[in-house]
């Protein structure tokens, strides 16, 4: 039931898991995931997670990689195969992971900007204590941020430009082990200091009596970025899978190999963060302000030593992820425009980095911000808070009601009873539970921006935040009905 199209794929299981998990392990991981462990009380937010994984994670991820396998073009092709009127969902597919990439790369290039200073021992490796106040110097700076952003969108633009084995896959199996060999050596070295018993016991000692209906909600919007569901990545990477390549399995692998790099993230931040009595709770200054103290109390040697190799984590955390996020769009317009994958790969990497230039800026430039709040968080709440939520359910129904049961099962290689048990249970899982899960997160993102946690205190960036998005819905939807428009007139004239 698989259409043949892609000449070129991931030539291997391993290379195609490296890629993909690869795109699922990222800041989501090293940044978000233990700050939010910090405020939903550790153990207990780390146990509805995993739950959150199985329920809503895996089983909207394993929607997303049929469709791609079965279609084997382009996101918007992909949703347009399915039915010519959900091509909308296509064109928002390809809208958001560029938008995303505009703005995670300045995180990339802020890491990279850290790692330059543990390296040289200058900055916020200096031994000074006022690490929050040298990182708010930095960001609010205007041309270092860029320089740092411009270093970290060549990396990225270099590797995609190699195309999927020869670029992706290959850095894929390179860099995602160096990444877990890197994040074992902080773990081990944060297992031995002083009181670390704690920060692991914060970590998988559960208190439920603090878990609350927030907890369960932040937790699910946590698998939800953590597995880049409605990004368009897995529909994308989905349609370069071979047909030996099974979606299930891939599907599990990926939800277990990122919650094992989740928690090994939280291993090495909350033993330190406990060794020095600081607070897990410090939001999403735990990564670039508190670990930042953490390594300066270690001493000038040590200090140095792991927050380089931390900071080299971080990176290549966020350099697995912003490929996948680059490799949406450029394969749309190689497949769409038959423009040259160097050529497009410069280009929308080129146009990234002229956008999140301004990004990078909008921190220290008043004249670039909206409401007196930086563009990354702006972007940030309508990709993450509101367009996302909507992609991943629609998309969840979409596999659910409108590809016959028969053709998911071939494509899932169902073959004996047991397999075809497993899957009808999921079949049920991506019609009624998991997009009620999804519109749970949307629920969330919405409530944030109205009461102002998304970062908007006034009225008129609350409103600029929910117009941007239903801007950006009606127009993908504009372009989907004058598409059909237009192919109804190619057939005519033939």
């Amino acid at each position: 039931m698989i259409n043949k199209k892609h000449s070129k794929g991931f030539t291997s299981k391993f290379g195609f898991l490296m890629a993909t998990v690869g795109s699922a392990v990222g800041l989501g991981n090293l940044w978000s995931f233990p700050y939010k462990v910090g405020e939903g009380g550790g153990a207990a937010f780390v146990f509805i997670y995993i739950i959150m994984v199985c329920l809503v994670g895996v089983i909207a991820m394993i929607g997303e990689f049929v469709i791609g396998k079965r279609s084997q073009v382009n996101v918007i092709d992909t949703y347009g195969g399915i039915s010519k009127w959900f091509k909308w969902l296509g064109y928002l597919g390809v809208l958001v992971p560029f938008m995303i990439l505009c703005y995670y790369q300045v995180i990339g290039g802020w890491s990279i900007k850290y790692m330059v200073d543990y390296i040289g021992g200058i900055g916020v490796a200096s031994g000074v204590q006022n690490v929050g106040g040298m990182f708010d110097t930095f960001t609010t700076s205007v041309t270092m941020p860029v320089v740092y952003l411009l270093v970290f969108a060549l990396i990225v633009g270099i590797i995609v430009l190699f195309g999927v084995n020869k670029g992706i896959e290959k850095a894929s199996k390179i860099l995602m082990p160096a990444l877990f060999v890197c994040l074992i050596v902080v773990v081990i070295k944060g297992l031995t200091l002083p009181n670390a018993v704690a920060g692991l016991e914060f970590l998988f000692k559960p208190d439920f009596t603090k878990v609350t209906g927030s907890t369960v909600l932040s937790a699910l919007g946590q698998v939800f970025f953590s597995m880049s569901l409605g990004m368009g990545i897995n529909v994308a990477y989905g349609s370069y899978m071979k047909d030996s390549m099974n979606i299930g399995k891939s599907a599990v692998m990926v939800g277990v190999l990122d919650t094992v790099m989740a928690l090994l993230a939280g291993m090495a931040i909350f033993p330190a963060v406990f060794s020095f009595g600081l607070k897990p709770t410090a939001g999403p200054g735990l990564l670039f302000v508190v670990l930042a103290e953490v390594f300066a109390s270690m001493g000038p040697v040590a200090g140095r030593i792991f927050g380089t190799i931390f900071f080299m984590l971080v990176i290549l955390a966020a350099t697995t992820s912003s490929i996948a996020l680059l490799e949406v769009p450029v394969q749309f317009v190689v497949e769409r425009f038959h423009i040259n994958r160097k050529l497009a790969s410069l280009c929308i990497a080129g146009i990234v980095f002229g956008i999140g230039s301004f990004i990078a800026m909008s921190f220290g430039v008043p004249s670039l911000q909206v409401e007196s709040v930086d563009l990354l968080t702006l972007f940030d709440s309508i990709t993450n808070k509101l367009i996302l939520p909507i992609t991943a359910a629609s998309t969840c129904l979409l596999v659910g009601y409108k590809v016959k049961p028969k053709n998911l099962y071939d494509d899932l290689q169902a073959d004996t009873k047991n397999k075809l048990i497993i899957y009808k249970i999921w079949g049920f899982l991506i019609r009624y539970i998991t997009p009620v899960g999804i519109l749970c997160v949307l629920g969330i993102g919405i409530n944030e921006v109205i009461t102002g946690a998304a970062g908007f205190e006034t009225l008129a960036g609350k409103l600029m935040i929910i117009l941007s998005a239903v801007f950006m819905v009606i127009i993908c939807v504009i372009a989907n009905v004058v598409a059909n428009y237009m192919e109804s007139k190619k057939m005519q004239i033939k």
